[in-house]
Order: structure tokens, then sequence, then C-alpha cells
């Protein structure tokens, strides 16, 4: 299996976010904001939408990284809400 690095992850995210008409902003959050990444570092990409168009967006940035990088080989989806 070859590595994917966490820049080619970002391009491949903004490329697709920056495509979608329901995005307003995209930026990288968590351990990439702040310069202190490491080969353990997971890569936090946040945008503003409205929360309606979420699901789409996913879509859109999920099939994205898999057909610029391959398959996942692992998915978590957080339940929401996420703020309690």
């Amino acid at each position: 299996m070859t590595k994917v690095t966490q820049g080619r992850l970002i391009d491949v995210c903004t490329t697709a976010l920056r495509g979608h008409a329901a995005v307003r902003g995209a930026w990288i959050g968590g351990s990439g904001a702040k310069g202190r990444t490491d080969e353990w570092s997971d890569v936090d990409v946040q945008c503003l939408a409205e929360e309606a168009d979420a699901d789409g967006i996913f879509g859109v940035v999920e099939a994205a990284v898999e057909a610029g990088l391959g398959p996942f080989s692992l998915r978590y989806v957080i339940p929401t809400p996420t703020w309690h």
C-alpha cells in the first residue's frame, strides 16, 4: 500500500471543496494549523457551509479522496450533535 502524505490529502480535499458551490470557506485545523504535525497526525479539514449541505459536501470530498488516493481503509463517523 502506498503511503498518503498529509499534503496530498489536503490538496485533494481543498480542490474538491473549492469546486463546491455550497462551501463558503475552508481551512486546516488541529495540529496542522499550529504547525505541529508529525507522522501520526490526522488532517483536520473544516469548511463553512449550511448544515443542510453537509451530507452532499462530505460525499463530494469522500469521492474525491477515493478517486485521487484510493479507497478508505477506515471511516469513523462522529455522532451528532458533537457539542454535547
